[in-house]
């Protein structure tokens, strides 16, 4: 996966999804310096390595990174920014120092996070009773990318309920798609059948159609 200069993107959505396909084809953490509606700057994320033995504050109690400078770290290069064009209506990559000079990781950090987990792999809504540790061989499998089982628990939920959500709304829109059969097709037949539940809400139940075309024969 590459980035270019002059590459054109609909939003800024679409740009920083791009930053994290990049990340993830490139195995490198980058990190939103400057993240906002009209200028997106991001820089390679590189860590200090953990201490194998803490011995300041917290890390008396667990593994932490260590209370480094950034100054005493030898600094990685890589930075990208991007703004919106107002002329063009595109949001734009103006500027790219593409060079790494820190090692792989494949450690992604918020870029990879259960929502994005959630939007790319379907299988967790074709299969509502996925396993969590099959949610996690699958993005290790597709991007070599380790995620938490907490992750993938709230990915899970996540991909479940927006999937319901959607269901709703496609359901919510049978009035209206009938009323646009009957307006380009007279005279055709329409019927939606529903139930209500006794906690009051009302279900779908089944759609019939039938154009004019096969009425007249």
């Amino acid at each position: 996966f590459i980035l270019q200069v002059g590459e054109k993107y609909t939003t800024v959505a679409q740009f920083k999804k791009c930053l994290t396909y990049y990340a993830l084809a490139n195995g490198f953490s980058l990190l939103h310096e400057t993240s906002g509606e009209v200028r997106v700057v991001a820089k390679c994320g590189q860590r200090p390595p953990r201490v194998s033995d803490p011995k300041k504050g917290k890390q008396r109690k667990k593994t932490k990174y260590p209370c480094a400078s950034s100054d005493d770290l030898p600094k990685c290069p890589w930075r990208c920014y991007a703004r919106w064009m107002t002329d063009e209506k595109t949001f734009q990559c103006i500027s790219l120092v593409d060079e790494h000079t820190c090692v792989r990781n494949f450690n992604f950090g918020a870029l990879v996070n259960y929502k994005w987990i959630a939007k790319i792999f379907g299988e967790i809504r074709a299969n509502p009773d996925i396993r969590l540790c099959d949610i996690a061989e699958l993005v290790m499998k597709k991007y070599k990318c380790k995620v938490s089982l907490h992750q993938c628990t709230n990915a899970k939920k996540y991909a479940l309920t927006e999937y319901e959500k959607s269901t709703g709304e496609h359901y919510s829109m049978l009035r209206s798609y009938g009323k646009a059969i009957l307006d380009s097709n007279p005279r055709s037949t329409i019927k939606l059948g529903v139930t209500v539940n006794p906690d009051g809400k009302t279900y779908f139940d089944r759609f019939y159609v039938c154009f004019a075309g096969l009425i007249d024969r």
